[in-house]
């Protein structure tokens, strides 16, 4: 993924934005989605080691048509994962059991994402680049360009291709942490990531025979014109 491109920045500043809220350093756009510090001091406990959040794909549904030429996918489009890890002497990241804290967060975050994504333009923007990539998915994978006779040679790099904007590249943003004292322990928090992994949303598709009759529709109404149309 070109770093200066759009994509990377929704990417990087949903991630940025993310951690930001995890760690307290910012109130959420909405009510209902406290810190990782507040859910620490509400249950009196605290992981003692570096919790780590990140967002990646998540549907409720993904189904297509028989043919493969109409596909539905219904949800969020995102959720949080979470895992405590340790680090040694040495640097080196170990992956223990997760903590009551974190698992709390993330589901909260998930449960609260599509309600996010409407109030924080950023987590709206990840929400439409996980739909797109979706898209590109299933075009790619299942050959649709070539059932639907398509050659997009400016888009696909290999013509004179469309020149897209170019936007500068963050190498570096100032260090940050949160920390809370739970009884005798403090809790220092660091965490983030976001994961697009779009072709494994396509593993979870059903034929629905329903869809086939939106294409037996858009066929007889498009008199044989190209149309998108997207409900989100």
């Amino acid at each position: 993924l070109p770093t200066d491109s759009r994509m990377a920045q929704v990417l990087v500043a949903a991630d940025y934005h993310m951690k930001r809220l995890a760690m307290g350093l910012e109130p959420a756009a909405i009510k209902g989605m406290p810190s990782v510090l507040d859910i620490a001091e509400d249950r009196g406990s605290a992981p003692d080691s570096a919790p780590r959040f990140w967002l990646e794909c998540s549907y409720d549904s993904v189904k297509r048509s028989e043919d493969g030429q109409v596909w539905q996918w219904d949800g969020p489009g995102a959720k949080a994962k979470s895992e405590n890890q340790v680090i040694n002497a040495k640097g080196e990241a170990k992956t223990i059991k997760d903590h009551p804290v974190l698992t709390q967060w993330a589901a909260t975050m998930t449960e609260k994402f599509a309600e996010l994504a409407n109030a924080d333009p950023v987590f709206g923007e990840l929400q439409n680049v996980m739909d797109m990539a979706v898209a590109a998915a299933i075009i790619e994978k299942h050959g649709l360009l070539e059932t639907a006779g398509i050659q997009i040679p400016h888009v696909a790099g290999t013509n004179d291709a469309v020149q897209m904007p170019k936007w500068s590249v963050p190498t570096v943003v100032a260090s940050q942490c949160s920390f809370i004292q739970i009884r005798n322990d403090w809790m220092v928090t660091t965490s983030g990531g976001v994961q697009v992994d779009s072709w494994g949303v396509l593993e979870i598709a059903e034929v629905d025979n329903s869809l086939t009759e939106i294409a037996s529709n858009a066929v007889a109404k498009s008199n044989g014109k190209a149309w998108w149309n997207a409900v989100n």
